[in-house]
Order: C-alpha cells, then sequence, then structure tokens
C-alpha cells in the first residue's frame, strides 16, 4: 500500500514537473519571438509615378502602427514597411506592405479586409475587383481618397492615394506593380 502512495506521488510530481517545465518553454518561445526586434526588410522605391517618397517607417515601428489602424485583427504579419508619398501638387499617396509568413497567409488577411469593408458600405468602402499586370487588386473609393489593395506572394500590398480619380489610381497602382516586380 505504502509503495502504491509512492508511485501515485512520484506521477504527480512528474506530472507537475513536466506542466511546468511546457510553460516554460512555451513562454521562451513566445518572448523569443514576441519580442525580438524586427529589422525592416522591405524595400520601397524612391518614386511612384510621379510621387517621391517624403517618409517611411519600418520594423516594429511599421507593424505596431499597421495593427493599431485596423479595426479587425492582424494576424501572421513578420514585417512590415510604411512609406509616405507627395507629387508636385501636393497629393498625398500612402504605402502599407506586410510581409507575411505564407501567400495563404496573406490572402486569408485580405479577404478578411475585404470582407469586413463589405459588411460596412455605410462607410462607401466597399472594395470592387480590378485586373492590373495579371493581379487581383481590389479598390474602393472613399471620400476624396481610393484605396487599392492586393496580394503578391506572401505580401499585401496597400495603397491610399488622395485627390485622384479611380482610374489615376489603378494607373498609379499598375505602375507600382510593374516597378515593384523589376526591383526585385
Amino acid at each position: 500500500m505504502r509503495g502504491m502512495v509512492a508511485l501515485k506521488s512520484e506521477r504527480l510530481y512528474f506530472v507537475i514537473a513536466l506542466a511546468v517545465f511546457i510553460l516554460i518553454a512555451s513562454s521562451a518561445v513566445y518572448f523569443r519571438y514576441n519580442t525580438e526586434p524586427i529589422e525592416g526588410t522591405i524595400t520601397v522605391p524612391e518614386t511612384i509615378g510621379e510621387f517621391k517618397l517624403v517618409s517611411s517607417v519600418e520594423g516594429r515601428e511599421a507593424l505596431e502602427s499597421t495593427k493599431t489602424l485596423h479595426v479587425g485583427s492582424v494576424e501572421d504579419i513578420e514585417d512590415a514597411t510604411i512609406a509616405v508619398y507627395m507629387n508636385p501638387l501636393s497629393k498625398r499617396l500612402s504605402l502599407w506592405v506586410a510581409s507575411f509568413i505564407s501567400e495563404e497567409d496573406a490572402e486569408a488577411n485580405i479577404g478578411r479586409m475585404v470582407d469586413a469593408m463589405e459588411r460596412q458600405p455605410e462607410f462607401g468602402y466597399t472594395p470592387k475587383n480590378h485586373s492590373l499586370n495579371g493581379v487581383q487588386v481590389y479598390a474602393s473609393l472613399g471620400e476624396g481618397k481610393v484605396d487599392v489593395f492586393w496580394v503578391e506572394e506572401n505580401r499585401l500590398f496597400y495603397l491610399l492615394i488622395n485627390e485622384v480619380s479611380l482610374e489615376d489610381s489603378l494607373s498609379i497602382t499598375r505602375e507600382f506593380i510593374s516597378e515593384y516586380r523589376q526591383q526585385g
């Protein structure tokens, strides 16, 4: 009988030790992947058509800003860059590029974004599908701005162009896609 109690006691200690080990190991993994600085590996062009780069943030700062701007969750982002451009007429173009773990993750995130925008048509942001340079892009019209976004490989691109028509926005986007592909 005494041997049975000792055996049960040893099993209990083993289970507790295993649980503590799993907790410590999972905490270490979480800490490593959630506190290590992101280096900012996404480069953006100096110009997009007549728009010239005036400022940019990358890495952790861009990632946190991207997550803050969204109403819903943004998941599985590995890296991000945000860039602001101006043209000679002082019109503004903002570019967000987010790098995801996989193309499937990028597609899932853009799908959630399109769904969320379609559920709130009162804001006037219902996206319409367009094909540019063989890429499926979504464009939505807001008050004085056009939002154009798409996925290519594991990256989600988002252009917000102020005071420009839909046609001009799609032309700028087409040019950006071509230039970005050449940049490699």
